[in-house]
């Protein structure tokens, strides 16, 4: 799934770019890959706030904060 997804980025369209690295975020952390998964999430987020939608970028920003623990 994993590689499937990265194979899928490149092709997605625009505004869809930030799921498929917030899914692959979801995946590394599955996996306890967590830098990794950081990094998928940072990519969701930056596309995000390019996109300009605050709602998105929130969503991301927890899921990178998740990865820092309590």
């Amino acid at each position: 799934a994993i590689e499937l997804t990265q194979k899928a980025i490149p092709i997605a369209p625009a505004l869809d770019k930030a799921d498929y690295y917030s899914m692959l975020g979801d995946m590394y952390k599955n996996i306890n890959e967590y830098e990794k998964a950081a990094e998928a999430y940072q990519q969701a987020l930056t596309l995000a706030i390019s996109n300009g939608d605050a709602a998105e970028a929130e969503k991301y920003q927890q899921r990178l904060d998740s990865l820092q623990g309590p």
